[in-house]
């Protein structure tokens, strides 16, 4: 099932985010094929954690997309 849903996670440069990024992918039936956007004021983290989303995603076979910003309106469109 691919939802489509773009989820968007504000500090998505924290510690916290590689925890969130693995149970998103435990609900592969729900939330494959949605976007997870990181945003955080603070762009210093955010390509490294995108890729570490792109890599777990890839490891666990679900199709998620992963996109950064430091843009609040971007990050909510």
């Amino acid at each position: 099932m691919d939802s489509g849903e773009k989820i968007t996670l504000l500090g998505g440069g924290s510690p916290f985010v590689p925890s969130l990024i693995y149970v998103m992918l435990e609900n592969r039936e729900v939330l494959e094929g949605s976007e997870v956007c990181l945003m955080d004021i603070d762009p210093t983290r955010l390509p490294l954690l995108t890729k570490l989303g792109e890599e777990f995603s890839r490891r666990a076979n679900v199709k998620m997309k992963f996109t950064w910003t430091t843009n609040p309106k971007e990050a909510l469109e």
